[in-house]
């Protein structure tokens, strides 16, 4: 519990240094940085599922990446 308050404190003090739009998609990568280190330091195993999940947030968050600039 005080790790989720720790790094909610630090996640809305950084929207004084970033815009809250780019701070949501940042936010998106959670999952896969959640896997990466359980894979990485714990040796979990990555399943096909998991790897095809990690595709699509990198997809989605690259879709709305660039339709925000296009709307710019």
């Amino acid at each position: 519990m005080v790790g989720t308050l720790v790094f909610f404190l630090l996640y809305v003090s950084s929207l004084k240094m970033i815009s809250a739009t780019s701070a949501s998609l940042l936010s998106c990568f959670e999952p896969i940085t959640a896997v990466v280190l359980s894979v990485v330091l714990l040796g979990a195993p990555l399943t096909p599922a998991e790897g095809v999940g990690g595709v699509l947030v990198f997809a989605a968050v690259w879709l709305l990446a660039s339709r925000k600039k296009a709307q710019a």
